[in-house]
Parts: C-alpha cells; structure tokens; sequence
C-alpha cells in the first residue's frame, strides 16, 4: 500500500523542474472557502486492477492503491489553497529527511472531479506546479533537468533542475499550464467511509 499523501509520492517521482521553498507561501487563512478531502479509504487503482472495495484496505492488491483519505505523513502538512485553480501546498520536512535541513514545501494544481452532499472532494486529479516548459529533448546525462525558460517569478536553483519563488502569484501563473505540461495527472477517488 502506498501511504498517503499517494498523490504527491506519485507527482513527486520525477521530482525534476518543480517548484519549492524552503517556507510556506499559503498560509491556513487562505484554505478559507476551499473543499476538503472527504475522509474515508481513498483508491488510486492503476488500470485494470481489480478489487472489493468493500473489503479491509489490507487485502486489496497493491494495483489498488488504497489508503486513508489523503492527509501528510508526520511531520508534514497538506494545506489546500481556495483559488482557480485550487492550489495543494504539501511540505515541511528537511529535503531527504536529513537532520538539520530547511524544510521543503512543493506546490501542486488541484481540480476536484467530484463533490459529495457537503461539498467535500470524492474524486480528483493534481499536478506538480512546475518552473516553465520542461526539457523534452536536447538534454545530456550532465545537463541541468530543468526547464531552459523559467516562468516570471521563478529563480532557477543553481544546478538548474527546480527552481523557487517568493512569490504566491507566481505559482498560481504556473500551476494552469503546468497541467498541460505533466506527464500523468495523479489521481485518486473516494472508495467508502471508514479507515481500513
């Protein structure tokens, strides 16, 4: 079973022309009027995978990808941001977990797929916020992973493979086309209440 937040270890993967910071730029005030994720067991099956999704999380097969509604792991937070589109700042531990290291926070595009009664989340899709058009072609085992045309506000890092920002505007100009430039939206979708 892949342990929430599956949606960000997924994005996360390629882990290359992102955008980070060593701080959060949202803060709680501005989740103000955002949905939240519906709690409950939450499935990310990859195609084909076959389950009961009213059985314990624990006997489903590891296609399924089941787990507790998404939240951050210790140490971490998961704060969605209200806006269009919905921005998911998810972070805040050291870079590789080393002791003494800034934390780091990513940034995510968020659309729900679907609302409950409540107007809670029960389907969706995310994608990492990226620094500008990545790199398709062109690029050596020694070049740089990043994009080659940063986006206003962004500052590449100095081996050039994500970049950063001060600036809250700057990512949510980045998180629209960064959908179009992701190689797989990550997706995820309520299954039932409950934990296991």
């Amino acid at each position: 079973m892949r342990p929430w937040p599956a949606i960000c270890a997924v994005l996360l993967l390629g882990g290359c022309n992102m955008v980070h910071t060593d701080h959060p730029l949202f803060k709680a005030a501005d989740a103000a009027g955002a949905p939240t994720f519906r709690p409950g067991i939450w499935a990310d099956p990859d195609p084909g995978c076959n389950f009961d999704p009213n059985r314990p999380v624990k006997t489903w097969p590891d296609c399924a990808h089941g787990d507790a509604a998404p939240k951050a792991e210790p140490g971490a937070t998961l704060l969605i941001v209200a806006g269009k589109p919905l921005i998911m700042q998810y972070g805040g531990k050291p870079a590789d977990d080393q002791p003494g290291s800034p934390p780091v926070y990513y940034y995510f595009g968020l659309e729900p797929l679907r609302l409950d009664a409540s107007g809670r989340i029960i389907a969706m899709k995310a994608w990492p916020v990226q620094c500008g058009p990545p790199r398709r072609q062109g690029r050596t085992h020694h070049s740089p992973y990043g994009t080659r045309h940063p986006l206003p506000g962004m500052t590449m890092d100095a081996d050039g493979n994500n970049c950063t920002t001060a600036s809250i505007d700057a990512v949510r100009a980045a998180a629209t086309p960064s959908e179009a430039w992701a190689d797989k939206p990550g997706g995820a979708y309520w299954v039932r209440d409950g934990d296991q």
